[in-house]
């Protein structure tokens, strides 16, 4: 059922008009404040409980709206400038009915309210949150989870990249028990040959000694004797009897002492150099102590990446379970299968409505669309073409023809003129 004519009379800015539409989809041109909007919308608006401050033409004391509709019926609003209204419904057989009119034809024939051009202006938030009205649907809870999820696979995505995790190179493990016993064999055998040298030392010490005391009593021996040999020839000076010979062959024969020797250190042992060992054990235990502890952070490391890695898989695993049930509560609910809600944002055919890849056209045509779910009995939709060119205005008509669909279009008239029409199909 579709809009055959509307007259009004007296109603805001109009004084007197009649259109007939023919049940066909129109262009309504008007210049500004000329009363476009109220013929088009103002009966149905009313049926809304939408009830204007000012109804009466300035100047006029009542008026009506009357529309008729495809089906031979009409919908009548008288209006008085007391205050006063009236309502009918009149059906093609003339008979009138005026109890329960405004409350009993209010969403069956004009369905929910949806503003076409307040959609398609609207932020994504307002979109998401028209789409569920239309469909009588709740995202919220399934939102805060999806939220939830993105976050923490945020946050975890943030730490995983921040790690920078290199594998320590290999070290070839000095097996320090091995060295340490080998210090300790050395030391031992070092003792060992000092021992055996300071025994040396010692007994060539001792022979020296015993040497040198041997020739120093020699030498004794040989002053004392020449001593005495000098006494004698002081006595044979004054005796002639005294006999020197022997004295002196005694003493030219003593046994002649040898030099005195100087102690001279056997050359010392070769030692292993224990401290060169120790510090090559030093710097071993530290190697092997930072190896160890690279290759206990690195394996660290590798642990709370995996668990990064499995709390991501977590969190893509839930947000995919609560992609899909939001899936199967649209699928499930009136929204067609060109429509998706993700981040936050309503998808037309895999673009978000306010999408620059999407033409102007699909995006009238996608609100359309979901306006076209809110109808009631009457398949009329009004909307304000003021953005379209000629090309996306015809996409439009015959998307809204296919779709058995009557368009009632505001267009302005840049020279201010009154309003006129122009049907479509």
């Amino acid at each position: 059922m579709k809009i055959q004519k509307i007259k009004i009379e007296n109603l805001k800015s109009i004084d007197q008009i009649e259109v007939d539409f023919k049940g066909c989809s129109a262009i309504v041109t008007g210049g500004n404040n000329k009363g476009k909007s109220t013929l088009l919308k103002s009966l149905i608006e009313r049926f809304r409980s939408k009830k204007p401050e000012v109804i009466v033409k300035s100047g006029k004391h009542k008026g009506f709206y009357e529309m008729e509709l495809t089906d031979g019926s009409k919908i009548r609003w008288d209006f008085k400038e007391t205050g006063s209204e009236k309502f009918q419904f009149i059906t093609k057989e003339g008979f009138k009915t005026q109890n329960g009119v405004l409350s009993s034809l209010s969403e069956r024939y004009f369905g929910k309210e949806f503003n076409i051009d307040k959609f398609l202006n609207s932020g994504h938030l307002e979109q998401v949150k028209a789409l569920q009205k239309i469909a009588g649907i709740d995202f919220d809870e399934i939102d805060q989870e999806i939220e939830k999820w993105y976050d923490e696979r945020r946050k975890k995505k943030i730490l995983l990249d921040n790690f920078k995790i290199e594998k320590p190179e290999a070290l070839e493990l000095i097996n320090l028990e091995r060295l340490k016993s080998e210090m300790k064999e050395a030391e031992k055998t070092n003792q060992e040959k000092e021992l055996a040298w300071e025994k040396a030392c010692e007994e060539e010490r001792h022979k020296i000694d015993a040497h040198n005391v041997q020739q120093e009593q020699k030498a004794k021996k040989i002053f004392e004797c020449e001593k005495e040999l000098s006494l004698l020839q002081q006595i044979n000076s004054l005796s002639e009897y005294v006999d020197l010979s022997m004295a002196k062959y005694y003493v030219e024969n003593l046994p002649q002492p040898e030099i005195l020797k100087k102690f001279t250190y056997p050359e010392k042992p070769q030692l292993v150099d224990v401290n060169k060992m120790g510090m090559k054990y030093k710097e071993a235990e530290m190697e092997q102590k930072h190896y160890k502890k690279q290759l206990s952070e690195y394996k660290a490391s590798l642990e709370s990446i995996d668990v990064l890695q499995k709390e991501i898989s977590t969190a893509e695993k839930n947000l995919s379970e609560l992609r899909e049930k939001k899936f199967e509560i649209i699928k499930n609910s009136s929204i067609p299968n060109e429509f998706q809600i993700e981040q936050g944002k309503v998808f037309y055919n895999g673009f978000s409505i306010s999408d620059t890849q999407l033409s102007t056209s699909a995006k009238y045509i996608a609100a359309l669309k979901l306006g076209a779910l809110t109808l009631g009995e009457l398949k009329s939709i009004h909307f304000d073409a003021s953005f379209l060119d000629r090309n996306s205005l015809r996409e439009i008509e015959e998307w809204a023809e296919e779709e058995g669909l009557q368009l009632l279009i505001e267009r302005p008239d840049f020279n201010a003129g009154e309003i006129t029409y122009d049907l479509i199909s």
